[in-house]
């Protein structure tokens, strides 16, 4: 994988009962959900604006991320801000995705071993188990959610929405 900005670097990779692991850099870096809550419990920066230029940094960079793993062929399933470093330059790194056609494996395997809500899945996942470069975009979607309202498990809105275009899909498909 070649190197990128908004990507933890990719050292190796290797191959157990059909998943492929990468072997990336270990940085001194936190989670995006952890920076943004520090950030959010420091009122100074609220107050001198810096937190919302900060965020939309967060968000340009998380497409940069997204755009550069498309063109490469991967994916990410499960994007969500705890999958999302920040670096000492404030620079979201990301990290844990899979070539597409790993995609469907992982989901699998998140699934079964309910490591993650299904329903931070796009609706077309959740119906057909696939997942695409294209599912990313509902991906993205959750991340940036989470950026600007908080953590998507404590929204049942979200929920809410995400089965009912669910049940729509189900009723074109019959």
């Amino acid at each position: 994988m070649p190197d990128h900005a908004n990507l933890l670097k990719t050292l190796g990779y290797c191959k157990s009962e059909g998943m492929l692991y990468l072997i990336q850099e270990n940085v001194g870096v936190t989670s995006l959900e952890v920076h943004l809550l520090s950030d959010y419990a420091n009122f100074d920066a609220v107050v001198d604006g810096t937190t919302l230029e900060d965020t939309l940094k967060y968000g340009l960079d998380i497409v940069n991320g997204m755009w550069f793993l498309s063109q490469q062929g991967c994916c990410h399933p499960f994007l969500s801000i705890k999958w999302i470093l920040v670096d000492n330059y404030s620079r979201c790194k990301l990290y844990n995705f899979c070539p597409v056609e790993d995609a469907q494996s992982v989901l699998t395997v998140y699934i079964t071993k309910d490591e993650e809500p299904s329903w931070l899945l796009p609706p077309e996942s959740r119906i057909s188990r696939e997942y695409t470069t294209s599912s990313d975009v509902w991906a993205i979607g959750i991340a940036f959610w989470e950026i600007f309202h908080g953590v998507v498990k404590s929204c049942n809105c979200v929920l809410h929405i995400g089965l009912r275009i669910v049940h729509r899909l189900k009723m074109l498909k019959s």
